[in-house]
């Protein structure tokens, strides 16, 4: 009898309500079925359960056991609103597709802005098991029962991910500008419209639809995914269209810039220079990059006057403004050395000729000019490699930001990227075009004198590397480059002995060695360049007759101090920890590992 009173009691009041009567009854519901004088089934019996499941807050139980109820959608907007931070695990999702699916089967009718709510997180739910088109006609339905409900930019966030998922990109780019639109002034900033601008993105590159990936990795803020794209994956004529559509973007502006560099497209890279600096005020960046565009090209002529060889019209001429550096008019000796210059080496041999002159002042000019002419290939192309070797340390500062360049070396990225990667690297980032100029230089003409600087300069580049992926801690790469570094040290000791910087060689080689193999090398500077400066560095470190003795060494306090300026970019102080490493080794002979402890003085 009391079962069948409470019942008519909640039956006669709407659920939720604060009707004192309604609640006493429901208390007493709740203590007979604790108690055990009632049974779900009484309750079901008595057409209450639902209620019953409601109020007590078993959502889950009521869409199991009343699918029909009305209270079954209110259950299902309760228990995923329950779950909105869980949506996006997969296990939690699928659990709640089955009951809502039987929920939405059975219950055709609702207020819209509900229902609709309960279709855009069963949207969710759909996309994190990985159900793109049923979480699609989802979240269409929700935008269609209530398209201006507060929930409605996750329902678009949701549709545009379906899309991207389906293959859909153009709708994916609708949804993605609805959600710019709902959001309004709040687009700026938004990690939503961020996140889906950037997953589109990742579609668009692999569908091949380079230009339409930069433009959302910058829309969406991600600069380490636009510059790999702008670097790696558009060619220069996507560069040209993004910088006509976007002056303003300096960023990619500096991409084309050194793109243009690498084509030899010299008066374009010029105006991108010009560009990109009037745009950020910056005449400092204009002139600096104009006069490094000038040095580059200047050296890579230098480069193609020496394959090309002496025009003899050109080579009499050349002797001819040789003897005109000495005449009485100053004028003509400006405009003589300075059409020398523009000749360049064609025009080595008469220089050469000329400085072995008896008038002082041509002996003076001529020699000025061999400091800027290189007399043949092998010091055209060592120049060539300097100047990009000054690009890379000057303009690019390193990998900074290249986070794909990054997990490339670090071998954390597909085969088909790091083909691209490392094609990019070789053609445009100055530190690898330099590497390989000088490598080249050393192997074509080994006889040369220039051949020993370029070996011992692929060592250094390959330091600055090193520097630079240590900074950045992409440990595997740090290796590779020390590897390296000791490769082209220890082969500057074999192929140039007699070279001035051969025990340089093998002494940055013992840096990148380890217990005897290290203690070895720094034997044989001293036993074989004993007068050298090195070698006398050498033997105030230690005793070789016993290894490498701390006692004997010098104090590492005392031993050097380092002053680090107000302002520099932290890259630019990696070189007093490589040599804090070397004292180490050079002291303990253990490794560096790392810093635990700076105390500043003064």
């Amino acid at each position: 009898e009391g079962m069948d009173a409470a019942a008519i009691v909640l039956r006669s009041q709407p659920a939720g309500g604060d009707i004192p009567f309604t609640a006493v009854a429901m208390r007493r519901i709740e203590r007979w079925v604790k108690d055990g004088l009632a049974s779900l089934v009484d309750l079901e019996k008595a057409g209450i359960l639902d209620r019953y499941l409601l109020e007590t807050g078993q959502t889950a139980e009521l869409m199991r056991r009343c699918p029909e109820s009305p209270f079954a959608l209110r259950a299902l907007v309760t228990e995923l609103n329950r779950a909105e931070e869980r949506l996006d695990d997969e296990e939690e999702a699928a659990s709640l597709i089955e009951p809502a699916s039987r929920v939405f089967e059975r219950l055709r009718g609702g207020d819209p802005p509900v229902v609709g709510f309960a279709h855009a997180q069963l949207a969710r739910a759909r996309l994190a098991v990985g159900k793109a088109d049923g979480a699609r006609k989802d979240a269409e339905e929700a935008l269609r029962l209530a398209p201006n409900a507060s929930w409605s930019t996750r329902a678009w966030d949701t549709r545009g991910r379906a899309d991207i998922a389906l293959g859909r990109l153009e709708d994916a780019k609708a949804a993605s500008k609805a959600i710019e639109e709902k959001l309004g002034e709040f687009a700026v900033g938004s990690d939503l419209l961020s996140a889906i601008r950037s997953e589109l993105a990742v579609a668009l590159e692999r569908s091949g639809d380079r230009l339409g990936a930069l433009r959302l990795y910058r829309d969406a803020d991600y600069w380490a995914d636009a510059k790999y794209v702008a670097e790696v994956i558009c060619t220069t004529e996507d560069l040209v269209a993004f910088q006509r559509e976007r002056p303003a973007d300096t960023e990619i502006g500096r991409v084309l810039w050194r793109r243009l560099l690498a084509e030899g497209e010299w008066d374009e890279a010029r105006g991108i220079a010009r560009a990109i600096g009037e745009d950020c005020n910056d005449e400092d960046s204009i002139d600096g990059r104009i006069e490094l565009t000038d040095r580059l090209e200047q050296a890579w002529r230098q480069v193609e006057m020496c394959r090309e060889g002496a025009d003899p019209a050109i080579a009499e001429e050349a002797a001819r403004r040789v003897r005109e550096l000495g005449a009485d008019d100053w004028e003509v000796r400006e405009a003589a050395q300075q059409r020398l210059l523009e000749i360049g080496a064609p025009a080595a041999r008469a220089i050469q000729e000329g400085a072995k002159l008896r008038d002082a002042e041509t002996r003076e000019r001529c020699a000025q000019l061999l400091e800027r002419i290189p007399a043949d290939p092998a010091v055209a192309a060592y120049r060539w490699a300097t100047t990009w070797f000054e690009l890379g340390q000057d303009i690019e500062g390193g990998w900074a930001g290249d986070v794909k360049l990054l997990r490339y070396a670090a071998n954390e990225v597909s085969q088909e990227e790091g083909k691209a990667v490392e094609a990019f690297l070789e053609r445009e980032h100055g530190f690898f075009r330099a590497r390989r100029i000088y490598r080249d230089v050393a192997d074509r003409w080994p006889d040369d004198p220039t051949a020993a600087k370029a070996l011992y300069m692929v060592g250094v580049v390959n330091l600055r590397l090193y520097d630079v992926a240590g900074l950045y801690g992409v440990v595997g790469t740090t290796d590779d480059f020390a590897a390296r570094a000791r490769e082209a040290f220890l082969g500057l000791a074999k192929r140039f002995p007699n070279s001035s910087l051969a025990d340089d060689g093998l002494l940055w080689a013992s840096y990148f060695s380890k217990g005897e193999d290290a203690a070895l090398l720094r034997k044989r500077i001293v036993d074989e360049y004993p007068e050298g400066d090195v070698a006398q560095v050498v033997l105030a470190g230690g005793d070789w007759e016993s290894g490498l003795d701390a006692d004997r060494g010098v104090p590492l306090a005392s031993k050097r101090q380092a002053v680090f300026p107000v302002d520099v970019r932290a890259d630019e102080t990696g070189t007093t920890l490589r040599d804090l490493a070397a004292d180490v080794r050079a002291a303990f002979n253990v490794g560096f590992v790392s810093i635990n402890q700076v105390v500043l003085r003064g």
